[in-house]
């Protein structure tokens, strides 16, 4: 039953408040309407499996999907503006082929390229700039500029009449990568509109001769690779911009979390829970910043509520408590009249901090402060001086020029607060006063020798600390690098490592997967491709067998232990040996076939860039190699086959750049896609971290570090099940320390918060041995739980309670019962499956013991006796 008492946190709660606000100030937002936190809270429903089905199908539920269609909607018009006129830029290049490989069709095709260049054009500007465009009016722009572009080919290709034709149909196979890793179509247009291109291109191209035969065989093969490929990276591209769209939604609905909490830590640290003041704590830091920062003068009074122990054992606690909350409510409407700030500093104490008041307005304040509360006409049965709740109010002021420090001004109030009280209470007094200075004087030397103080919380350990500073210093490195624009976004060295080793087993299961599919997509390449190149052929299937053991031993080796960069750079440099080799092979050949089959060349670094998803700078080895072997090596001996060569140097150059482009496009969303993710970790530990300091906050005393009384409630139900479903019995104990107001009218308020904290170390060491549990009802009263055999012999460790404290011979000079603190101790011990009772009877019972041990002459346990 034992639980260990944490720390006081005094310290801690603000610590971890001015650590929030950081957090808040990392990634600050505007404030949020009502739209953003509703779309923020449906993408944080969308989690777990529930995520992963709506992201594998491009598809989010309803509301989120027109949100996130919304908010890509004015990056996607810009990009395709810009992707239009790189698209001319493709289309002017194919058309100077055109018409050196065709140039019987100039007359024909010259209107139609000219209609087909401002139908590319016209729909980039209306989809970049035209009204009423949204996300589905996009989409269908995008699809018709390629549709156009694939009318075009095949209207080339059924009206050429020479070899030229077929070979350059192949450039058919551009527009998948165009669509897929440049534009970034959406996945359903890109899938109808590749799929209708390779299955209508082997239905409307028809070979003449044997030699077109063939190549048309090896094209549809290209176009379908080039068409699978492109496939997947749009696939993979969508997919990743859905998931980023999702973690900026998780990312604002953290912040607002956070913001949530900040405020709820801000009212637990600074608030007082009962009657919704600031308490003990806030108001310290206010008073030292005020006489340090604040406006001269600056006025403080000390309030207290006559007999206010008198009014609780005889109106009882409730009643108690809603006293303290009306007293609270004027306390508070005078603090706004003074334009200062009102506090509880614990039990029925409060404080009142005025700056910019001075003496004369501040006694007068006070004055009102004590005619409103018994203007409240709240009933005090018990009070020798009214029969109604009065107040006692010290008021003392730090003129403009003085220099007081915060003890002296709470001193100096404090020792006119017990003035008013020994001049009959229910009037204000202030320090100021002739008669008051003798006085003043003795209680500040008493302070000054006591040197008593709040007592040192314990900061966190060094190793909290630190993981606390690596964090922030990692939010704060991820928060500037996302603010980089995704095309050079670029991972500082910490990071990049980071990014590194979480990709580290991944990278290397999809690298040896490309290496396998790209060794198969080599063997069907290669399977018939020494018929189309007859002066060669022996050569060729040589060639095939080397290389394909080459790739063999390059896909083991992918499996060793290596770093992720050797790995990229091992799988980039096996693709570019590949490309080179095969393309100084089909540079023996004058075959005119070899010159059109040297466009499947394309395929190599499109298995680095579109496959394997490498960085641009890794991929470009293989793409650079493969574009620069064949302008240099791939040459034809008549004027046909040099301008086949030069066609299909021209597509796997253009398609390289495509491809290029689009796989520095998923490496950027990939280090994106990894920023969100870890900063998406770290607001999850920090708002964990939070809830635990919260519910901490919200079930400890922040004076004595131990459970406060909502914690004891809940110990107490608990306590009583476990010893129900058991059959043991169970004891609760209530400790009121004797004489502790006298103890704090007589040493102050100060020395009054080390003996509490004194006598909870006395009365944990003793719970722990029982393995009980002690918390704080409040004031001076604690509860202590005892189970199993501890509860048999209750008023044998409540008796040793009574005995360890006042064996510690705390000073009590104000004491009725002997010159050191000590403790009166009510115990009830019950059988809980015998005797059903509710927590309050329970705790009457304890109360009852404990008066019981205070009319005997207090320091001593009475057991509860049911028949007094």
């Amino acid at each position: 039953m034992h639980r260990e008492a944490p720390p006081p946190l005094d310290r801690r709660s603000h610590r971890l408040a001015r650590r929030l606000n950081r957090e808040s100030a990392i990634d600050a937002v505007e404030p949020a309407s009502a739209d953003v936190r509703e779309v923020a809270e449906r993408a944080e429903r969308l989690r777990g499996d529930d995520l992963s089905w709506h992201l594998n199908r491009l598809r989010f539920p309803q509301e989120l999907e027109q949100a996130y269609q919304s908010a890509r909607l004015g990056s996607h018009r810009r990009h395709m503006m810009v992707c239009s006129l790189f698209a001319l830029v493709c289309l002017l290049i194919g058309y100077v082929n055109d018409a050196r490989l065709l140039p019987e069709l100039q007359a024909e095709s010259t209107p139609l390229k000219i209609a087909l260049t401002v139908w590319v054009l016209g729909l980039g500007l209306w989809g970049g700039r035209g009204p009423r465009v949204g996300p589905r009016t996009l989409a269908w722009l995008t699809s018709l500029q390629a549709l156009g572009v694939i009318a075009l080919i095949f209207w080339t290709t059924l009206k050429g009449q020479n070899l030229a034709a077929i070979t350059h149909s192949i450039s058919l196979f551009v527009l998948p990568i165009y669509l897929g890793a440049v534009v970034f179509q959406r996945f359903t247009h890109t899938l109808v509109i590749t799929l209708g291109s390779m299955l209508a291109y082997p239905l409307l191209v028809e070979p003449r001769n044997p030699i077109e035969a063939l190549i048309l065989g090896e094209n549809i093969k290209v176009i379908w690779l080039s068409g699978g490929l492109s496939l997947v990276a749009n696939y993979v591209l969508e997919r990743h911009e859905r998931h980023t769209y999702w973690l900026h939604q998780q990312a604002l609905h953290q912040r607002l979390q956070l913001e949530g909490l900040k405020q709820r830590l801000k009212k637990q640290s600074h608030l007082d829970p009962l009657t919704g003041l600031h308490n003990r704590r806030h108001f310290d830091e206010l008073l030292h910043h005020s006489l340090l920062e604040g406006p001269r003068p600056i006025s403080l009074l000390m309030v207290d509520v006559d007999h206010f122990k008198a009014y609780n054992d005889h109106h009882g606690h409730p009643q108690g408590d809603t006293a303290l909350r009306t007293v609270a409510g004027v306390l508070a409407d005078h603090a706004r009249l003074g334009k200062g700030t009102a506090a509880r500093l614990g039990g029925e104490e409060f404080a009142l901090l005025l700056p910019g008041t001075d003496a004369r307005q501040a006694h007068a304040l006070g004055r009102a402060l004590c005619a409103a509360v018994r203007g409240e006409g709240i009933p005090h049965g018990a009070s020798p001086t009214s029969g109604v709740v009065t107040l006692s109010v010290g008021v003392a002021t730090a003129e403009a020029g003085h220099l007081v420090s915060p003890d002296e001004l709470y001193v100096l109030a404090d020792t006119a607060m017990y003035e008013a009280k020994r001049q009959g209470r229910n009037q204000c007094v202030a320090a100021a006063d002739d008669w008051m200075q003798g006085a003043l004087g003795q209680r500040m030397q008493q302070v000054r020798q006591s040197h008593v103080t709040r007592a040192p919380v314990a900061p966190p350990t060094a190793s909290v600390q630190a993981a606390w500073q690596a964090q922030e210093e990692e939010l704060q490195l991820i928060r500037k690098t996302l603010t980089q624009p995704l095309w050079r976004l670029r991972l500082p060295l910490p990071l990049r490592q980071a990014f590194d080793d979480a990709r580290r087993k991944p990278r290397q299961q999809h690298l040896v997967l490309m290496g396998l599919l790209g060794l198969i997509a080599y063997m069907v390449m290669t399977l018939d491709a020494a018929s189309l190149l007859p002066d060669i052929a022996r050569l060729f299937t040589q060639v095939r067998e080397y290389s394909l053991m080459a790739l063999m031993g390059a896909l083991a080796a992918l499996m060793a232990p290596m770093s992720t960069r050797t790995r990229e750079w091992l799988f980039a440099g096996a693709a570019a040996v590949l490309g080179v080799s095969t393309a100084y092979v089909l540079s023996l050949s004058q075959a005119p076939a070899a010159f059109s089959y040297a466009a499947a060349l394309f395929l190599v670094p499109a298995f680095s860039a579109i496959g394997a998803r490498q960085a641009a700078h890794v991929a470009a080895l293989p793409a650079v190699g493969v574009v620069a072997s064949m302008a240099l090596w791939l040459r034809g001996r008549g004027e046909v086959e040099q301008l086949i060569a030069l066609d299909s140097t021209t597509l796997v150059a253009l398609s390289s750049v495509l491809m290029l482009y689009g796989c520095h496009t998923l490496h950027q969303r990939a280090q994106q896609h990894f920023l969100l993710q870890r900063r998406d970790q770290i607001h999850h530990a920090i708002l964990k971290e939070l809830s635990e300091e919260l519910q901490r906050l919200a079930l400890t005393d922040p004076l004595t570090g131990i459970n406060n009384r909502r914690q004891f409630m809940l110990d107490l139900d608990a306590s009583w099940e476990q010893a129900e479903q058991s059959r043991t019995p169970m004891a609760l104990m209530i400790v009121d320390i004797d004489c502790f107001k006298r103890y704090n009218d007589h040493h102050g308020h100060a020395r009054g918060d080390q003996c509490l904290r004194d006598v909870v170390e006395g009365l944990a060491r003793c719970t722990r041995e029982g393995h009980g549990l002690l918390a704080r009802l409040g004031g001076e009263e604690f509860a202590v739980i005892l189970g199993g055999e501890a509860a048999h012999n209750a008023w044998d460790w409540a008796q040793r309670m009574c005995e360890h404290i006042e064996a510690l011979r705390l000073p009590h000079e104000a004491s009725t019962v002997g010159p050191h603190v000590t403790v009166s101790i009510g115990v009830v011990t019950v059988m809980p499956h015998l005797k059903p009772l509710s927590p309050s009877e329970l705790l009457s019972m304890a109360d009852e013991a404990l008066y019981d041990a205070k009319a005997r002459g207090r320091n001593r346990a009475i057991t509860f006796n049911p028949v007094r």
